[in-house]
């Protein structure tokens, strides 16, 4: 991991899932855990493809919410029309 880790706002519309995400998440929990507990661990995105490496069933919960015009969950800030997710950036691996 980078020693440039940091803390961004990312819209919601700029996150870019990687495309081989293993995982099937439950998308009813996710989302059971955003109303009774807000947004609270963070989407990692590595830097140099400017992909998700981890948050994915988060992502998908996020904009499954915004689709159906519910309100953001706690910690999420509202920008214009924009959900606006609190990611860390600057992460890079080996492989």
């Amino acid at each position: 991991m980078s020693e440039q880790a940091r803390l961004e706002y990312v819209p919601l519309r700029e996150l870019r899932a990687w495309p081989r995400n293993p995982k099937n998440h439950d998308q009813q929990g996710i989302h059971d855990s955003f109303r009774r507990c807000g947004f609270f661990s963070r989407i990692l995105i590595v830097e140099k493809t400017g992909r998700i490496v981890a948050g994915h069933g988060r992502l998908e919960a996020l904009l499954a919410m915004k689709q159906r015009g519910e309100a953001p969950p706690a910690r999420i800030q509202v920008k214009d029309q924009d959900w606006l997710v609190p990611c860390i950036r600057g992460l890079s691996f080996e492989s």
